[in-house]
């Protein structure tokens, strides 16, 4: 009898070790969605602010006064 309850509670140790390995993939996963969201979100910024950003560039370039360096 004792027998049967040990592999009974091996078994059932077994069971509930498993879910948590899986949560660790998915938190994995998880973590790839949300660098993925901020690297669309930040892409999104970039191109829509194209024309500020350049302005910003050109601005700076041309108030550096160096004459063998070009931008």
């Amino acid at each position: 009898m004792l027998n049967l309850y040990a592999r009974v509670a091996v078994f059932i140790a077994a069971r509930m070790a498993e879910p948590r390995r899986r949560d660790r993939g998915a938190t994995a996963v998880e973590y790839a969605l949300i660098i993925a969201g901020v690297a669309a979100v930040l892409a999104v910024v970039v191109f829509a602010l194209e024309d500020v950003l350049t302005q910003l560039f050109n601005d700076t370039c041309n108030a550096i006064d160096v004459d063998a360096a070009t931008c």
